[in-house]
């Protein structure tokens, strides 16, 4: 990897062990592949910083430590790390990763909105069963959410049984009693400062207050009780400083599952003791919370008891898509399987004000989960709201030779026949190439966003979008482009994306559509479809 750019390519060999043979995700940060040692020809997910970013303190901390968090992790519910090194002779760290098929919890919810209480019972279950490891060995996650999920196929690929739930990105992990000090005694954070996603902060995290396993034991409340209901309870989109007063302030209503599907009452009393304000007052540790729940499990009626899984509606998880623990970030759009998510979100910078929220200050600074603010999804069109994945960059290059204005329109027929069909998400990377070639080709970057838009990738496809648009404006009215940002309304951490994208970039031409969600879209759908609506329809109508 002699070359003087950032980026690392198909076919590279790194540190002379391990092949790139295709890339899973990219973005401002970093990239992850799929890989094979070159003796053993075993794959491997591969996480690489780009080459800037290697000399970075704050970074490099951040990927020393889930290594050596990683490393003293050994469950099957915990993302394993393989193997660590050094590019270059000292040129950044690259971590080696158990290659997953399926995808992330995020994604799940992206375009599921919700899971039938079995199937969320059961992926809390093995939630539960990695963090239960994880506290025993001092280690807590401090940054449990969707993204950080990943849903792993059956390897019997039996759909009729559920997949495997595996925890990632362990990179801002704490460190408690003999792990902290193996690992120096060092942490990445100061007494008084926050840390972590906003979005699944627990009350003391919020507030820079201590940190232990019951920390991560809330946040698991948080996503059991989205994956049962949508969305977590205190959930503000649009205003995150507010949901943290409504976290500190008020107790979590009992979570309804949109389908009408009975809650049991039992896991309403262990949703309500996971949420307590106070950390005394939760359930003390994993283990008892495991233990509860599959009580809970045994009686739900479809399942084959505590030992059993059969789903009466399973998860379907894609067969190809794999991923790896996301690099850091900050409020991402693309999974990297998906992205697969998972990159801290970076916290708003509201949060550094000092709150009185019920009697609690909310002091220190904030930290920035990525460490630093470049290329984080805050960047991204939408700043406040992207809490996804990586977003992926083309790799530009400066020549147009390669490809004659002809034979790139013949090439963008048959991709947009491809997409037409129904196939987009498979065609990204081809039209990542070509709009690399011609970064101002209108068509190009129209195509290659509503690809990105049927992988979910939302950040990038209005990041394409918009450019389309600007270089011309007759496709602000072409449906599917419009259909596409509508579709983006369900995504359960950036619906404000596609909100703001039909305001601003569609305008009234939009209105049609919008309304035609009103009337046959999803409840998530038809909120956010509403919000927009009221911007776009005069006052007295």
């Amino acid at each position: 990897m002699g070359r003087e750019d950032s980026r690392a390519r198909v076919g590279d060999v790194i540190d002379g062990r391990y092949r790139l043979l295709s890339m899973l995700g990219q973005g401002g940060m970093g990239q992850v592949f799929r890989a094979e040692h070159v003796g053993i020809k075993r794959e491997v997910a591969i996480k690489l910083l780009h080459r800037e970013l290697r000399d970075h303190e704050g970074i490099q901390e951040r990927v020393m430590r889930e290594a050596f968090v990683t490393g003293r992790l050994d469950h099957p519910n915990c993302v394993s790390i393989t193997d660590s090194g050094m590019l270059d002779g000292g040129g950044g760290t690259y971590l080696v990763m158990e290659l997953l098929k399926g995808e992330s919890l995020g994604d799940a919810l992206d375009y599921r909105e919700t899971l039938s209480v079995p199937e969320a019972v059961s992926i809390a279950r093995d939630i539960l069963r990695g963090l239960e490891h994880a506290h025993a060995a001092g280690v807590v996650h401090r940054d449990l959410k969707p993204d950080n999920v990943f849903l792993v196929k059956q390897a019997d690929d039996d759909l009729a049984s559920y997949p495997i739930a595996k925890i990632l990105d362990f990179g801002i992990a704490k460190l408690l009693g003999e792990a902290k000090e193996e690992a120096g005694g060092g942490d990445l954070t100061e007494a008084g400062m926050a840390i972590g996603s906003p979005t699944y902060m627990s009350p003391e995290q919020a507030t820079g207050g201590a940190i232990d396993g019951r920390t991560d034991l809330y946040t698991l409340s948080l996503i059991l009780y989205e994956m049962i209901g949508g969305e977590p309870p205190f959930y503000e989109p649009d205003d995150k400083v507010r949901a943290l007063q409504r976290r500190l302030k008020e107790k979590a209503p009992p979570v309804q599952s949109p389908s009408g599907e009975v809650v049991p009452d039992a896991l309403q009393a262990l949703l309500q003791d996971g949420l307590a304000k106070l950390d005394k007052d939760r359930v003390p540790n994993a283990s008892t919370y495991l233990a509860r729940l599959e009580a809970i499990w045994a009686e739900l009626p479809g399942v084959a008891g505590a030992s059993g899984a059969v789903a009466l509606d399973p998860i379907a998880v894609a067969p190809s898509a794999p991923t790896a623990a996301p690099l850091p970030a900050s409020e991402i759009t693309e999974p990297f399987s998906h992205p697969p998510g998972a990159i801290p979100e970076t916290v708003s910078p509201e949060f550094i004000r000092r709150l009185k929220l019920g009697g609690v200050a909310l002091v220190g600074l904030v930290v920035l989960v990525a460490l630093i603010a470049v290329a984080t999804r805050d960047d991204k069109p939408a700043k406040k709201d992207s809490e996804e994945v990586l977003t992926m960059e083309p790799d530009y290059v400066d020549s147009t030779d390669a490809v004659d204005r002809l034979a790139l329109t013949q090439q963008l027929d048959r991709l947009q026949e491809a997409i037409d069909d129904g196939d987009g998400s498979a065609q990204v990377d081809r039209l990542r190439r070509l709009q690399s070639t011609w970064p101002r080709d209108a068509r190009t970057n129209y195509l290659l966003g509503l690809a990105y838009m049927d992988k979910r990738y939302w950040v990038d496809g209005f990041k394409y979008l918009r450019i389309a648009i600007e270089r011309d404006e007759t496709l602000r009215e072409e449906p599917a482009l419009i259909k596409a940002a509508i579709r983006s309304l369900s995504s359960q951490s950036k619906p404000t994306l596609g909100q703001r994208f039909l305001v601003k970039e569609i305008g009234s031409v939009a209105i049609p559509y919008l309304e035609e969600t009103m009337a046959g879209g999803s409840a998530r759908q038809k909120k956010y479809a509403e919000r927009a609506l009221k911007q776009l329809l005069p006052a007295d109508m």
